[in-house]
């Protein structure tokens, strides 16, 4: 067994009154919460949760701060900070499994794992914020999304009071979403009512020590991919969202359960060229590899390439492999680029990330767009681009709105909503309804916030 700390997802803060949130959000957003409670063990957190319920204080499990909109006027906010960022990586029934306290940092934890040769992670390098958060979210990113490799979410349930374990198939994960974010709403908009403390993710098939791994070749476009970490289902064919939101349970936590890595959809996703698999599924993650999704094992130090501008970037056919480090390399690259790497010196990283989901459109919907607009098929519906849509109502990278703005898209990427200094929620939200009102002017389609906003 492997064991090591992570770096936390949230900065250290100096004994006496709480700092505004604007220094502990990648937006630099927000004013002063009530207290914030830094916890060190699973008791502490359920603690200060509990405590909190209890005397009807809103309150906030902050990790990174990367997915926030928060406002000035928040001195009734308990704010509990997750500071457990222990990993353990063991091999069961011969496969890679890396558990995760919630408080690491997310981006820690794809280093360390791609660092001991673990490929499935890398294509989401560079993202911000916490491990508990990214199961929360659901976040995805160049082709991959956390449910492909979530085996087991382990949480505090708000409702009852008690711990269980979560395998992903209860989990309902959907596009940047889960039935732990839809359980917001049930416990005063900001925290779910399920609180995750630790993430075991599965890795791969680990290789016999006397095996001799094939050498992974690329695949042409479609055909079945090498590698472990080949992606269930490619980024432009998204599974659609479960039709009947579901309840995480607590059944009993089992190797079998387990063994079938997310698939957490009660509608399967077209992926991997061929077969129709669930969006959640990783290659070779079955009891009979092979079946479905990928074909022939590449090694779990491959991982699958289903976004284009990464197989540009790798010089590989899209729906082929490449080893973890060059994917990694690779995503980083293409993030930085767009302002997506954390860099103080840099206004456009002043953000919450992409700040608006892509919108899921009827048919006739997609029919009426202009012929060049993105169009993905997902079980009935059609995904359109939000930034091909913003682009077209005639906003664009950099755009403002009044003589001096102090909040701007991104000079790199115009789905980034960025704070050009001195911004505050207002501010943001004023431009947000500008924009929503813009596009759906232009062609009749709402745009969604990502970002959780706390007033």
């Amino acid at each position: 067994m492997l064991a090591t700390r992570l770096p936390l997802a949230s900065p250290a803060v100096r004994v006496g009154a709480p700092p505004a949130l604007s220094q502990l959000t990648t937006f630099r957003l927000g004013g002063h919460p009530a207290r914030i409670v830094d916890c060190d063990t699973d008791t502490q957190v359920i603690s200060a949760i509990a405590d909190s319920d209890r005397h009807g204080r809103r309150i906030l499990v902050l990790g990174g701060g990367s997915n926030l909109v928060v406002a000035d006027r928040v001195d009734d906010l308990i704010v509990v900070r997750d500071r457990r960022s222990a990993v353990h990586a063991s091999v069961e029934d011969g496969r890679v499994r890396v558990s995760a306290q919630a408080g690491a940092a997310w981006d820690a934890l794809v280093e360390w794992t791609t660092a001991q040769g673990w490929a499935a992670l890398a294509p989401l390098s560079g993202i911000p914020g916490s491990v508990g958060a990214l199961a929360v979210q659901n976040v995805g990113a160049y082709g991959a999304s956390a449910s492909d490799v979530i085996s087991l979410v382990r949480a505090y349930d708000r409702a009852t009071g008690q711990v269980g374990e979560h395998p992903a198939q209860t989990l309902a994960f959907g596009y940047r979403d889960s039935a732990l974010k839809r359980s917001v709403a049930q416990f005063g908009g900001i925290t779910p009512r399920w609180v995750v403390l630790e993430v075991v993710f599965d890795l791969g098939a680990q290789p016999q020590p006397d095996a001799v791994a094939p050498t992974p070749s690329p695949s042409p476009p479609g055909a079945p991919a090498d590698g472990i970490g080949r992606v269930g289902a490619a980024y432009d064919q998204p599974a659609a969202e479960p039709g009947t939101p579901a309840t995480p349970a607590d059944p009993a936590f089992s190797p079998g359960a387990a063994g079938r890595v997310g698939v957490a959809y009660e509608q399967p996703g077209v992926g991997c060229g061929g077969p129709v698999c669930g969006i959640g599924q990783v290659g070779a993650a079955y009891e009979q590899p092979g079946v479905g999704c990928g074909g022939p094992v590449g090694g779990i130090g491959q991982v699958g390439v289903n976004y284009d501008q990464l197989a540009a970037a790798l010089g590989v056919p899209v729906g082929s492999s490449a080893p973890g480090a060059a994917v990694r390399a690779a995503v980083l690259a293409i993030r930085r680029s767009k302002g997506m790497v954390l860099d103080a010196a840099d206004h456009d990283t002043w953000s919450a990330g992409s700040y608006f989901t892509n919108p899921f459109v009827t048919p006739a919907q997609a029919a009426a767009l202009p012929a060049d607009a993105p169009r993905f098929e997902a079980a009935g519906q059609v995904k359109t681009s939000a930034a091909w849509l913003m682009t077209q109502a005639g906003i664009g990278r950099g755009y403002g709105i009044g003589d001096r703005p102090r909040v701007t898209t991104s000079t790199k990427h115009v789905l980034a909503l960025t704070n050009r200094g001195g911004a505050n929620a207002a501010d943001v939200l004023e431009f947000e309804r500008w924009i929503v009102d813009r596009v759906r002017r232009s062609f009749g389609i709402a745009l969604t916030r990502e970002p959780v906003l706390i007033t």
